[in-house]
């Protein structure tokens, strides 16, 4: 609005910006800059917290598949029929 203003031939009115006003349109400006790459910073590290809790959660549930397969071949080791049948249900 300042520059229209100065932009005006108005006889006998200078009307300059002051330095303070000029320097709040540049905070104001930064700020917007700032805010905006912040939040989008803040949905990255959501997404990458979901994504790792998600890949720990199948991880141990693998591991229990597997620790419960390894006490069926300890407690029957010939008994190939229910290895097998526990296998195809792990997978």
């Amino acid at each position: 609005m300042l520059r229209l203003l100065s932009q005006l031939k108005i006889p006998g009115s200078f009307i300059t910006p002051s330095p303070l006003f000029s320097r709040d349109i540049q905070v104001k400006r930064l700020e917007g800059k700032v805010i905006s790459e912040l939040t989008q910073y803040d949905g990255i590290c959501k997404h990458a917290r979901e994504e790792v809790k998600s890949t720990f959660s199948a991880r141990e549930k693998e591991q229990t598949k597997i620790r419960h397969l390894d006490r069926v071949r300890a407690r029957n080791p010939h008994n190939r029929q229910l290895i097998v049948s526990f296998k195809a249900i792990s997978r």
